[in-house]
């Protein structure tokens, strides 16, 4: 995407772009969410750039094992346990699916999956 055309799409103008862009402007914590769900930045990342910017991060995190995610796990696991026994959905994340051996009884369903 060009400049120009992000820009148009953050209807902002090309030279205040270029600012920010090149330091010569500093963005607000606004323009700079602004531009990151124009550019359709994930959330993890936005935090980085917030930080970047030298604001606090708006997104929280948590990891898997935390209480408040158990509704979420439960509900990964209940699709998983749909696929048994091939616990693991065979997505190569490239547009092509692949054959997986099934994983043993002992894996967790979040392991990494070995390549095709």
């Amino acid at each position: 995407m060009s400049q120009l055309d992000l820009a148009m799409e953050a209807e902002i103008s090309q030279r205040h772009l270029s600012f920010v862009e090149s330091g010569r402007a500093a963005p607000s914590r606004d323009m700079v969410l602004h531009l990151a769900e124009q550019l359709s930045v994930p959330l993890r990342q936005r935090n980085q750039l917030l930080l970047a910017a030298g604001f606090a991060p708006s997104f929280s995190e948590r990891p898997l094992d935390d209480a408040s995610m158990a509704p979420a796990m439960a509900a990964v696991e209940t699709v998983l346990k749909a696929h048994e026994p091939s616990r693991r959905l065979p997505w190569t994340g490239i547009g092509t699916w692949c054959r997986r051996t099934p994983p043993s009884a002992r894996s967790s369903p979040m392991s990494p999956m070995p390549p095709c």
